[in-house]
């Protein structure tokens, strides 16, 4: 029952299963929104537990504040450290607000617009050593990409919740984030206990009793709800042996390619070496040319030098007929007689 009037919202059978039993309980809700249907711990404010709903933004704040007059309601954003941040919230999207600057650009690239406004920021640390009297039954953070600031701004080694659960996936798909943050919970010694959905939860050590009954279906529902999950695993592990299949056949279809580039190149480097055997033979004829050229000059310059001799002796000897040649007209004139007289009578 909300305000004398019988509502439905959402009962997180996980968390009712191992905690509800109880008369009464304290919890601390970030990121409460001001849904009902959607609200983790209405089914517990109904069944008359109390506790702390942290929500920054001005009208899910309003309509919870109206919702929980037994709650402690802050419209505050919980971070590293205290003091102010600038919230981006989506008015097209009810309850869709980030303080991270990551997310928004995300949401914005998706389509959504968002308008940022600076608000209040505290520490988890802080709420709880104002606000907490005794024992957290369980902390509910749904912090849209600030999850791990929330955690650091935390002391639990003061206050520890029993059961921590978050929204464990990216805000705008379902692309798993809890690696961001997880190690946290589990350096102060909490234990992961089961995922239910979207949400993970995490048990404090001291109380690693309640892991089994946040794990085993309790009902027939929660049995049907957890059967359609098998189906639709089984359906997505058959539809990741068909991916497989297929990529086998892709494996195979390229070794086969492999193969044949492995022959082509084979062929190709024996060709190669053939080439390189043509080459080399090559070489080898031509520098057995080029001895033969060489020789070949070093005879014709022989030759040359041959000529060049036989053309300097032949000068010599021209030079010594021609000598000759003078001395015999010389004594030819010096002993050839005079002409006779010539006789008138015979003419």
């Amino acid at each position: 029952m909300l305000n004398g009037s019988r509502t439905r919202y959402r009962v997180d059978r996980p968390l009712a299963r191992a905690l509800l039993p109880a008369d009464a309980g304290f919890y601390i809700a970030v990121g409460s929104g001001g849904s009902v249907e959607e609200s983790v711990t209405a089914p517990f404010y109904d069944s008359g537990w109390s506790g702390i709903n942290v929500e920054a933004q001005e009208e899910p704040f309003q309509r919870l504040t109206a919702a929980r007059p037994r709650d402690c309601n802050l419209p505050v954003v919980l971070a590293e450290k205290s003091g102010t941040c600038t919230l981006y919230a989506a008015p097209t999207r009810v309850g869709w607000a980030t303080a991270s600057a990551v997310v928004a650009a995300d949401l914005a690239a998706s389509g959504i617009t968002v308008y940022p406004r600076e608000v209040r920021a505290a520490t988890l640390a802080e709420v709880c050593a104002e606000y907490v009297r005794g024992e957290i039954s369980f902390l509910k953070i749904d912090a849209s990409g600030e999850e791990r600031g929330v955690l650091l701004g935390g002391d639990f080694r003061t206050w520890r919740p029993r059961v921590v659960l978050f929204e464990g996936t990216r805000h705008v798909s379902s692309a798993p984030n809890f690696e961001l943050w997880e190690d946290v919970l589990l350096d102060s010694d909490y234990q992961f206990a089961t995922r239910d959905g979207t949400d993970r939860y995490y048990v404090r050590a001291e109380d690693e009793a309640l892991i089994p009954a946040l794990q085993v279906p309790a009902d027939a529902l929660q049995a049907r709800e957890y059967q359609s999950r098998l189906l639709a695993a089984e359906a997505e592990a058959a539809d990741s042996r068909r991916m497989l299949a297929a990529l086998q056949a892709q494996v195979v279809t390229a070794g086969r390619e492999i193969e044949a580039l492995r022959a082509k190149l084979a062929d190709q480097t024996r060709e190669s070496a053939s080439v390189r055997e043509q080459r080399d033979a090559a070489l080898e004829t031509a520098g057995r040319v080029q001895a033969e050229i060489e020789a070949l000059k070093t005879e014709a310059a022989v030759r040359t030098g041959d000529r060049e001799a036989l053309l300097a002796a032949h000068a010599a000897l021209r030079g010594q007929f021609e000598a000759v040649r003078a001395r015999l007209t010389n004594f030819r004139k010096a002993f050839t007689p005079p002409n006779p007289p010539i006789d008138k009578r015979t003419g």
